[in-house]
């Protein structure tokens, strides 16, 4: 752009202009609005209950899997010892002191025990049994 006044005129607008912006204050914000903070905190919401439905499947899920495990486990002792011994096992607690698959039970062939221990259902804390289907 051209300056059609003279040196002296544009020496001072320029020292003119730079006093006014470094020293005049100006109307600058200095934080966020209501608003703002409000959308922020929606959206930090929104995320961490998105979080918090993953992880409570991702539990629901790894207790099912550990039923599964436990239920295959039981039903492999079953068939082992109907293997061993001619009999399907007895209808009765499976924490019983003898029960058969943990414990001798007295029937010809048992070649045990099929199971070290029993453990509670993950989800709710009983402890299994067996019955005849």
């Amino acid at each position: 752009m051209l300056y059609l006044g003279s040196k002296k005129q544009l020496v001072a607008e320029v020292l003119n202009f730079r006093y006014y912006i470094f020293t005049v204050p100006h109307n600058v914000s200095k934080g966020f609005t209501l608003i703002e903070l409000l959308v922020v905190i929606v959206i930090i919401g929104l995320l961490a209950g998105i979080g918090i439905a993953s992880f409570t499947g991702s539990i629901d899920r790894a207790k099912i899997a550990e039923l599964q495990s436990h239920v295959d486990e039981i039903s492999l002792a079953i068939k082992r010892y109907t293997l061993d011994t001619g009999v399907s096992p007895a209808s009765y607690r499976l924490t019983d002191t003898v029960n058969g698959l943990v414990t001798d039970d007295g029937v010809p062939g048992w070649a045990g025990p099929y199971i070290e221990a029993w453990v509670a259902c993950p989800s709710i804390g009983w402890t299994y049994w067996l019955a005849d289907l």
